[in-house]
């Protein structure tokens, strides 16, 4: 029984460390966050949401990513603005809707696609409802709150980027790129966030995360290739069992749906210039949606802010610009 004991320990003790050793030699290792910095001046230019995720606080704000590119922006009412004189309220209104790539992150105002369209579309009331972290679900929750508001719009345009399909369904890889990369805030940000409510579309309903819940690094993966590992294939398989593909669609139809209910434009707009957003772009033709592919490489530096940030640059939002611009 001793023999049989200590033979069971060694394998107990053995049985890891080979493990760790293997997957070390195959080149993984243990979870490294990936560094990613934005301040603001003043502090807390973005902000938590009980029903949305996050939210713009209002203000003008000094804005630097990785601590090598630096831009203006300016928020009211929790948008960005698209003019620097007040727009007429009477005109009809174009709605963007979008993420960071929408709200233009990393340009100044005035450089960034919102801002140029109301330039060019003097006789409309351009509205810029882009906020960094958003996805689909958010524009379908802001369009309704508006629509209920009685703020009818003659045109939505739903600015697509593939990645929003990750955040429609709070995927793993998402929760984790949230939850971890808040870990490179400061604390008064991080504890500002415990607040926030991120929504996600799951059986056909929003429901919502708190952000406490969110995701979790499991203890040792930042010590350990092989927690590293089983976390990675535990996401992964749970990503599997998520039909991410129409929960995608699901949002964009309950979008259309309002739409024709008030009698608005929809186009949708395909941002990136890759696979997944024409696949899912060819999806939304079949049911009968405007599409309007603007899409650029955003893999080089010609139309990024590389190497310090990777979000479409002021040339880059003049191309959208153009290309929104021309529909009307």
């Amino acid at each position: 029984m001793k023999k049989r004991l200590s033979y069971i320990i060694f394998l107990l003790l053995i049985t890891p460390l080979c493990f760790e050793g293997a997957l070390r030699i195959m080149g993984d290792s243990a979870f490294r966050n990936e560094y990613y910095s934005i301040k603001s001046s003043p502090i807390n230019c973005l902000i938590a949401s009980a029903n949305m995720g996050f939210a713009l606080s209002d203000g003008s704000f000094e804005v630097t990513i990785n601590k090598g590119h630096t831009y203006m922006a300016t928020h009211k009412n929790g948008e960005r603005r698209t003019s620097k004189k007040t727009t007429n309220d009477s005109l009809p209104q174009l709605f963007l809707m979008g993420c960071s790539y929408t709200y233009g992150m990393g340009v100044d105002d005035d450089e960034n696609f919102p801002f140029l369209v109301q330039q060019e579309l003097a006789s409309y009331r351009v509205r810029n409802f882009g906020v960094p972290g958003f996805g689909t679900v958010q524009s379908y929750l802001q369009l309704k709150k508006e629509f209920e508001g009685g703020s009818i719009p003659k045109v939505v345009i739903i600015n697509y980027c593939d990645f929003h399909a990750e955040r429609n369904a709070l995927l793993p890889s998402y929760r984790s790129n949230l939850s971890i990369g808040y870990q490179n805030s400061s604390e008064q940000a991080k504890k500002k966030m415990n607040s926030a409510n991120i929504p996600y579309l799951k059986g056909g309903e929003i429901k919502y995360e708190k952000w406490e819940d969110l995701y979790r690094n499991w203890t040792g993966r930042e010590t350990f290739a092989m927690i590293n590992y089983l976390q990675r294939n535990f996401d992964r398989a749970t990503t599997d069992k998520i039909n991410v593909d129409k929960i995608n669609l699901d949002i964009f139809l309950k979008i259309q749906v309002l739409c024709e209910n008030e009698n608005v434009r929809l186009i949708v707009t395909q941002l990136i210039r890759n696979k997944a957003s024409k696949y899912f772009l060819e999806i939304l033709k079949l049911h009968d949606f405007e599409i309007l592919n603007i899409s650029l490489n955003l893999t080089t530096k010609k139309y990024t802010n590389l190497p310090y940030d990777s979000h479409p640059n002021n040339k880059a939002h003049v191309h959208y610009a153009q290309k929104i611009s021309q529909l009307f």
